[in-house]
């Protein structure tokens, strides 16, 4: 199955890119992260990031990706 998935500020550090498509099999969002952990090593874990899952944040993390799902992973912005 393809993901679409962008990655912006740590993300777009570690994978030296603004989005890609990836080949996964992949069954949810949480062995999608792991995959891409793996691959790219991020820092983060699953607990402190948020995932937009096709526009809309995705908080189930056993949340069933699809063939052309688009995923962002993004990390939380604080303000001051």
């Amino acid at each position: 199955m393809k993901i679409n998935t962008y990655y912006y500020a740590t993300f777009q550090e570690k994978t030296k890119k603004t989005d890609e498509v990836i080949e996964t099999s992949a069954n949810n969002i949480r062995e999608l992260y792991e995959e891409l952990t793996e691959k790219y090593k991020f820092e983060l874990t699953l607990d402190e990031i948020i995932v937009s899952v096709n526009d809309e944040n995705q908080y189930n993390l056993d949340y069933v990706v699809k063939d052309n799902d688009t995923i962002v992973f993004l990390h939380p912005m604080s303000g001051g």
